[in-house]
C-alpha cells in the first residue's frame, strides 16, 4: 500500500507521541515524531513532510517557533494542532488537513 501523506508530530510525551505515530502508521500513512521544536524543524529540514501535527500539550512558544522553522523549511506544509481535550483521533485531522489544502 502506498502511503498517504508522510507526518511530522511534534508531542511532549514520548509514549503519546509513538502512540500516534502507530495509529497514523495503521492507518496507511508515514511518519517521525518529536519531542522538542528543534527537533522538529531539524526534521523537516532533512524530511519532506506533508504535514505537522503539533499536540495538545505542547506550550505555545514551542508550537509557534516549531511552526515556523518548520514551514520555512516546508512552506507547503499543513499545520494541525491538536486539541488538548475533546476527540482528537489523529487519522481524522490529517485526513482533514489533507482534503482542505
Amino acid at each position: 500500500m502506498a502511503s498517504k501523506a508522510h507526518v511530522l508530530i511534534l508531542g511532549k510525551h514520548p509514549s503519546l507521541t509513538r502512540g500516534v505515530l502507530g495509529t497514523l502508521e495503521a492507518a496507511g500513512f508515514t511518519g517521525r515524531g518529536s519531542t522538542t521544536d528543534g527537533e522538529a524543524i531539524d526534521l523537516a529540514g532533512r524530511e519532506p513532510f506533508d504535514v505537522l501535527l503539533i499536540g495538545g500539550g505542547v506550550p505555545w512558544d514551542e508550537h509557534r517557533r516549531a511552526v515556523g522553522g518548520v514551514v520555512e523549511a516546508l512552506p507547503e506544509i499543513r499545520v494541525i494542532r491538536r486539541p488538548p481535550s475533546g476527540p482528537t483521533d489523529p487519522v481524522s485531522l490529517v485526513e482533514e488537513a489533507l482534503a482542505s489544502a
